[in-house]
């Protein structure tokens, strides 16, 4: 008995033990066209009830220790229809958190599941032919029109029944089934061209929301084949739709997309300037944090968005990203406020994507698009900037107004950006340094360099938070004007460079610091710093700041300096601009390094080039005696300096006769005179001029002709005029000698 006792005992426990654990009821899910599905199971006998009450419905199932499993339910759908769904306590109901206007409807499936559909709600007012599913419904539909069923007056007794003759025949309007037909044309080209079937050319529909465009795809084809219209009165009694039809009605999958663009992002939603009282800002703050949750200790999404809008209108970005986080990834205006915030704290590549091309656009979104991305020029509504930007809280200009300026302003559309400052600077709390940092640039932007370079200074000198970068901008300012700078500005660059050397300005103050280096005209501490920006930031940054260094090298520096640091950087040839590789190889050959020069130059297997640089190639080619290369480089080139080069590239080759007829040709009549006296035909020298070889051919011809002895003097006399034509032959050589070196020296 007692055995039986303890046995009955322990089958007891382990009941009760059972009876506390909760019975786990896995959901899961998949996506259809038009609808969500979950499924989950819930046994034969189980009784339950769905309830909706706008966007959140509530199942409850007859089951007292139920556990809903939903970890897996959002790995096969999105969070489109459905955005969140968990149970209300132990063993409580399922609650659903809608998305949109959808409606829910569940029913069984066999003895032992659920089914839950969630579809997509009306777009807008009842419709006169009612809606069904695709995937539930027959591919063919028949479709009575209501005067089909019109009910007929019955003949009276005694009226005489109508013959075929009698009865009146009714004019069919021919307008209106011209119309349905063309509505049911432009929708099956509408089809076709999302399905890319066809190609549309022609005028392109406008952007909804752009200037001068209407609102929205209203009466266009692809308007008409998305928005799934039926056809009206008159199209037919009978409709067949095939399932090749109900499977292709959207775009296909991966098809380009031919939308004409971007939609802007409505005003309300962007309307700041109204998302704040006029009350302090703490008290604001504390009253929306504490409606946060509802008595249920549940998410109140209207006080969260409230309270993000609050934080978005005193430009608190990172406040209002965080408490955003509260809501669901794709809850409605969470998107919006999230890239409103990311422009507030400067991180413009987080809201650059949802504001991308709409800087057209006729309302807000063009100037949050503006503030998002670079303003592109010629593309950008400025009226919509400006009347956004002015509708501002004031605090909100003054914050966001100097950059605003700046993309405006390098843009080319200074008018805007001086605009926009103004603005800006009248109701911000005297200039500030931000102000000063744009109105140097928009002075820049206008042509002004004088005005910019003294903003950029007295900026400089103020130690500000902006003094570094209008310190970089007034070294590349120095730079491109050539200007001399003050000798204790490298050593002010290299104070901010140690500074902010681990900042995101590091790299431009150190490369700044080498050329304000250059500048100063102490070229050794300058490529000494290159050397430092290599160790530190890459050979990349160190061959940006070589480059204007270089150039500065070439044009200040003396012989010395130059050739030690230009000798050594030959490997930078391929890698330089043209005109700086064009005018280092310049002074190379004009010191006697054409191999350095050529080197500078670059091969001539490695592209086109311009026709200066293919003249140096051929200078150094012949400097180093390659005439036959430098023949090749002038293959085309025209012109005074290409014929001469060619001309001594012919004589380097012992070609002097034509040598002398390209010299003549260009009229270089003493280079030719030079050219044919060296090919033994004096003859062809020009004459006329007193140059050096001229006189040199006009000697030489003197000395080739006899002596023309006069017989009928004596002896006596003879000798006396021998005696003078060796004088004169003797002072010819003299002076063909002394022609001759001063015209090999000139050469």
């Amino acid at each position: 008995m007692m055995r039986r006792a303890g046995v009955l005992a322990l089958f007891l426990w382990l009941a009760g033990v059972v009876d506390a654990i909760a019975e786990p009821v896995v959901l899961r899910s998949g996506e259809h066209d038009g609808f969500s599905r979950l499924v989950l199971p819930i046994g034969e006998a189980t009784a339950w009830s769905l309830k909706q009450s706008g966007r959140r419905a509530t199942l409850t199932l007859n089951r007292p220790r139920i556990e809903f499993d939903t970890s897996r339910v959002f790995d096969r759908i999105p969070r489109k229809r459905l955005v969140a769904l968990g149970q209300d306590g132990p063993a409580g109901a399922l609650v659903l958190d809608l998305g949109c206007e959808c409606e829910v409807s569940a029913f069984k499936q066999g003895e032992s599941y659920l089914v839950i559909d969630i579809s997509d709600g009306k777009a807008g007012p009842a419709a006169p032919v009612p809606r069904f599913r695709a995937l539930t419904g027959s591919p063919y539909r028949f479709r009575f029109e209501t005067g089909s069923f019109a009910p007929t007056d019955a003949p009276k007794v005694g009226q005489a029944t109508p013959s075929a003759a009698t009865i009146p025949v009714a004019t069919p309007d021919i307008a209106q089934f011209v119309n349905a037909s063309e509505r049911r044309l432009l929708e099956q080209i509408g089809r076709a061209a999302g399905q890319g079937l066809v190609d549309l050319r022609g005028a392109r529909a406008p952007r909804a929301g752009i200037r001068g465009s209407p609102a929205g795809p209203t009466g266009t084809a692809e308007g008409a084949a998305r928005g799934g219209q039926l056809p009206g009165p008159g199209a037919g009694n009978l409709a067949v739709k095939t399932a090749l039809d109900r499977e292709t009605t959207g775009p296909v999958a991966g098809s380009p997309d031919r939308s004409a663009g971007p939609e802007c992002v409505p005003d309300a939603r962007l309307d700041i300037a109204n998302w704040a009282e006029d009350a302090p800002f703490s008290g604001q703050i504390a009253g929306r944090r504490a409606q946060l949750y509802s008595h249920a200790d549940r998410i109140e999404a209207a006080n969260v968005l409230a309270l993000a809008r609050i934080y978005l209108y005193f430009g608190f970005g990172a406040e209002a990203r965080q408490t955003l986080l509260l809501l669901p990834e794709n809850a409605p205006n969470r998107p919006v406020l999230q890239a409103l915030a990311a422009i507030m704290d400067d991180e413009f590549d987080r809201a650059a994507p949802l504001f991308a091309g709409q800087q057209e656009c006729d309302g807000d979104a063009a100037l949050w698009s503006s503030l998002a991305s670079p303003v592109e020029a010629g593309r950008v509504n400025t009226g919509a900037v400006l009347r956004a930007f002015a509708r501002l809280p004031a605090h909100l200009r003054a914050h966001l107004g100097p950059g605003l300026a700046d993309r405006l302003s390098a843009a080319g559309n200074w008018q805007a950006a001086q605009t926009i400052l103004r603005s800006a600077t009248r109701t911000a709390a005297g200039q500030t340094p931000e102000a000063d940092l744009a109105q140097a640039r928009i002075a820049s932007a206008r042509g002004d360099t004088q005005s910019a370079e003294r903003g950029l200074a007295d900026l400089a000198g103020t130690g500000a938070g902006q003094a570094p970068e209008a310190l970089v901008e007034l070294i590349a300012a120095y730079w491109t004007d050539r200007a001399e700078i003050a000798p204790d500005l490298p050593d002010l660059v290299a104070a901010y460079a140690l500074e902010h050397r681990t900042a995101a300005l590091g790299p431009a103050l150190r490369r700044a610091h080498a050329i304000a280096l250059a500048l100063a005209g102490r070229f050794v501490a300058a490529f000494d710093s290159i050397a430092e920006i290599g160790r530190r930031d890459g050979e990349g940054a160190a061959g940006e700041a070589t480059m204007p260094v270089l150039a500065l090298l070439a044009e200040r520096a003396d012989d010395v300096t130059f050739l030690r640091y230009a000798m050594s950087r030959t490997d930078l040839g391929t890698a330089m601009p043209g005109a700086l590789g064009e005018h280092v190889a310049r002074r190379l050959l004009d010191l006697g390094f054409p191999g350095a020069a050529q080197a500078y130059l670059g091969d001539p297997a490695t592209g086109p080039v311009t026709p200066d640089r293919r003249r140096l190639r051929a200078e150094a080619a012949l400097r180093q005696g390659l005439p036959h290369r430098a023949m090749v480089e002038l293959l085309g080139l025209d012109g005074p300096e290409a014929d001469r080069l060619r001309a001594a590239a012919l004589a380097q080759t012992g070609d002097y006769h034509r040598a002398g007829r390209i010299l003549l040709q260009t009229e270089d009549l003493d280079g030719a005179a030079r050219g044919f006296w060296i090919a033994g035909e004096p003859a062809l020298s020009p004459s006329g001029e007193d140059l050096p070889y001229q006189r040199i051919v006009a000697a030489t011809r003197r000395l080739e002709r006899e002596p023309d002895p006069d017989t009928a003097a004596g002896p006596l006399a003879q000798a006396r005029d021998l005696i003078a034509s060796s004088r004169a032959t003797r002072d010819d050589i003299a002076t063909l000698l002394q022609d001759l070196g001063a015209a090999t020296e000139g050469r």
